[in-house]
């Protein structure tokens, strides 16, 4: 994914345990959470298939890349989208909100501040949405986090978040599914959330 900040009028109440940024790319991505599907594809019409079977770099820093592989039937939302930063994704009745956060002042929190951190983002974009308590999890690679539970009125998912080995960035996601989703697209979002994968890289652009 509160109580209220004291001090630091300007501050805005998300930021607590939550040095991460960008937090308003994320406000705004988490948001989509509330939408259904056909009202989400009504308003991002625009979508391009996702090449299955092979990695995607979603986020680099500190020498290291994050990567996802995606099953077939997976759609990328470009307009939604910033390359190296937030991603949308959508399988059928299934949606996969990806974030990229990284710590601005030097002093990366941990895993568990990141899950507070994203928790009070999505109390703040949607009420209704609500994240359980995390427990640790691995994924496919070995990369470590924490995921939970994730539920609105009418939809459920998982949420997790996945710090890059050095602590310079967190690749955070929110899986949701609405009740006309299929268990295969289900598990097809459950498998894209445990492929990521932190992969060093050496000199050049990221």
């Amino acid at each position: 994914m509160a109580e209220p900040m004291t001090g630091g009028r300007d501050r805005p109440p998300w930021t607590t345990k939550a040095r991460w940024l960008p937090l308003g790319v994320t406000l705004g991505m988490i948001a989509l959470l509330a939408l259904g599907l056909p009202l989400l594809n009504a308003l991002l019409p625009d979508s391009e298939p996702v090449p299955a079977d092979r990695s995607m770099r979603i986020a680099s820093g500190g020498g290291h890349d994050a990567t996802l592989t995606f099953d077939p039937g997976w759609a990328l939302h470009p307009d939604s989208s910033q390359e190296g930063q937030n991603y949308l994704f959508s399988r059928n009745h299934v949606r996969l909100v990806l974030n990229t956060v990284t710590p601005h002042d030097g002093s990366p929190d941990s895993a568990a501040d990141l899950w507070s951190g994203m928790r009070k983002i999505v109390r703040v974009s949607d009420p209704a949405t609500r994240l359980g308590e995390p427990r640790p999890v691995a994924s496919d690679s070995g990369a470590t986090g924490l995921s939970g539970s994730a539920r609105t009125d009418t939809e459920a998912g998982t949420a997790g978040v996945f710090p890059a080995p050095g602590r310079d960035f967190a690749v955070e996601m929110v899986v949701m599914s609405g009740p006309e989703a299929t268990a295969a697209d289900v598990e097809a979002a459950k498998r894209a959330v445990r492929s990521i994968r932190f992969t060093e890289h050496h000199g050049g652009a990221p």
